[in-house]
């Protein structure tokens, strides 16, 4: 069911953000912390890697609203990057050697690029130095930025789960297998919704659905402006699916990557285990090619024209309650510059709790 008119408004959007990661006071200094600026299309981010004593067993949490994630290591912990989140959002990360109980801390907000504090020696520091060579995550972000600020009088930027993206063309493939029903399909659609609305009159954006076939919004030709109409049109269609099938996501990454004019990030989340979809056959479609005779012939007789050169596109992933196809989403995600991400149905707010 679409958010009751009492639901909290999602964040308004606000162009490019930025961190600048603050250390806690009490930090133990026998947890280390290696920084690294990372480049996530348009936003500012930070990687980092926490190693203490060699065999220390170490465990490192960051949270962000309902992004929240635990790792465990012995010796070392490497976050590839710190999700990006919209203007005003606070996050920490918290780390622990569980062999002696040493801890320390890190917390930021993030605020439109320009207008941060300017205050943390350590995004100083580090903004002076490039990227590591060797993060193919910041390789592939860097490009993407590059594309993105070609075209910054018409960028926009949204969110789903917390992973921001900009831009101007949106994508959502979700999945709306059997699996999906109940809870996770009210988690899903209740994102989806604050997400597109959230949306400038800059942006435009496509949903597909997918399990053993595709569904689309009726009318949906091609890419939507993001005007109230048409997102009204697209949430009242959604509220009446009821997830059945299979989990086949090709088809649905087909028709995106055919569509006349290239994605500028790709929003994709499952509950299961993906069938006859890699992320090599991802990897094709964001270089211009195609998984299958369908997709050829979808992207010649494109009704738009297709300018699409997708090699910028970002692919964020999100697996929800089932990690079955955590390390292909993972892979996908981080081959595109974009974010992987696992949540949990049963931790993510709801806006009538409470009410």
């Amino acid at each position: 069911m679409p958010p009751p008119a009492s639901a909290p408004a999602a964040p308004a959007a606000s162009g490019p953000v930025a961190i600048e990661p603050v250390e806690g006071a009490n930090n133990d200094a026998s947890l280390n912390f290696e920084w690294r600026v990372v480049e996530l299309s348009g936003n500012r981010s930070f990687g980092c890697t926490v190693s203490s004593a060699a065999g220390h067993p170490i465990s490192v949490r960051i949270e962000q609203l309902s992004y929240q994630k635990t790792l465990r290591e012995d010796g070392a912990i490497t976050i590839a990057v710190i999700p990006a989140g919209p203007a005003g959002t606070p996050g920490k990360l918290t780390a622990r050697d569980e062999a002696t109980g040493a801890t320390a801390e890190f917390t930021w907000q993030w605020q439109p690029i320009g207008k941060s504090s300017g205050g943390s020696a350590l995004a100083s520091k580090l903004l002076k130095k490039a990227a590591p060579a060797n993060a193919p995550a910041t390789k592939q972000a860097t490009r993407n930025a590059k594309a993105a600020a070609k075209n910054k009088a018409g960028s926009a930027t949204t969110a789903f789960f917390g992973q921001q993206a900009s831009g101007r063309r949106f994508a959502f493939i979700l999945d709306m297998s059997g699996s999906m029903a109940g809870t996770r399909w009210a988690t899903c659609t209740r994102e989806l919704f604050a997400s597109l609305q959230a949306l400038t009159s800059q942006a435009q954006f496509f949903v597909v659905l997918f399990s053993s076939s595709v569904a689309e919004p009726p009318g949906q030709s091609g890419w939507m402006d993001a005007s109230a109409d048409n997102i009204a049109s697209v949430v009242n269609w959604i509220s009446g699916i009821h997830p059945d099938g299979g989990t086949y996501p090709k088809p649905a990454f087909e028709r995106v990557f055919s569509l006349g004019g290239k994605p500028d990030a790709v929003y994709f989340l499952t509950d299961g285990e993906l069938y006859d979809f890699t992320p090599s056959d991802a990897q094709r479609l964001r270089d211009g090619g195609s998984t299958s005779l369908w997709g050829s012939l979808a992207r010649f007789f494109s009704f738009s024209g297709n300018d699409n050169e997708s090699t910028g596109t970002v692919i964020n992933t999100i697996s929800l309650d089932d990690r079955s196809s955590s390390k292909a989403l993972e892979t996908m995600a981080e081959e595109s510059g974009g974010q992987y991400l696992h949540i949990s149905s049963s931790d993510t707010p709801d806006p009538e709790a409470g009410a």
